[in-house]
């Protein structure tokens, strides 16, 4: 990097940017110190479906980042793709279902499996 050059940090909801990876016009991953996610510009972010659209644009790196993959797949590896699928059971079944049309059992979601273990703990 030239002496003198100012570099453009994108200010995020976990603080400034400390990496930027551009997955194509309109959508960038970044890391923080502490955290992470990816950026959709609004253009973008009206396709993501409600179920799962966040307005500001931000969706959250540990889980929320499948919306972004499973809206627009062509810009992601087909691995991520394939996991984004899984953590989207996982973690937002009640969404998935309502986006692919489809039933998530218990058994493909980790969420259904700790909510019926927890129903099954609680006396009556």
């Amino acid at each position: 990097m030239e002496a003198g050059k100012l570099v453009r940090r994108l200010w995020t909801p976990w603080g400034p940017s400390c990496t930027e990876l551009h997955l194509g016009p309109g959508l960038i991953e970044v890391t923080t110190a502490s955290h992470g996610g990816i950026s959709v510009d609004p253009l973008l972010n009206v396709h993501i479906h409600d179920a799962w659209r966040d307005r500001s644009g931000w969706y959250e790196r540990d889980a929320d980042w499948v919306s972004v993959a499973l809206t627009f797949p062509n810009r992601f590896p087909a691995e991520r793709v394939i996991e984004a699928h899984q953590v989207a059971k996982d973690w937002h079944p009640d969404q998935y279902e309502q986006v692919f049309r489809v039933t998530v059992l218990p058994g493909e979601s980790r969420i259904r499996r700790l909510e019926n273990r927890r129903r099954a703990t609680v006396p009556a």
